[in-house]
């Protein structure tokens, strides 16, 4: 069973229209259908966006840091 705070692996969109599996930390599971709030974890720090990405300073069971955090996505249960 996965909760609030786990990191795991989900498909998330991509800009050219697919998807790609990609480590992701569960913020908050949403009532009524179990899906959850995510945030999109990246090691890509050059890409970072300036008052929106988080940076890990360290890594975290399979995520070997330095990463970013990812706000705003969204995955279903």
């Amino acid at each position: 069973m996965i909760t609030e705070g786990d990191v795991i692996v989900a498909q998330l969109p991509q800009a050219d229209g697919g998807a790609k599996s990609r480590p992701v930390l569960l913020l908050k599971e949403l009532p009524g259908f179990g899906d959850f709030l995510v945030c999109g974890i990246s090691s890509q720090l050059q890409q970072a966006i300036n008052g929106w990405d988080l940076p890990i300073p360290f890594g975290q069971g399979f995520i070997k840091g330095p990463n970013l955090e990812r706000p705003g996505d969204l995955i279903p249960a």
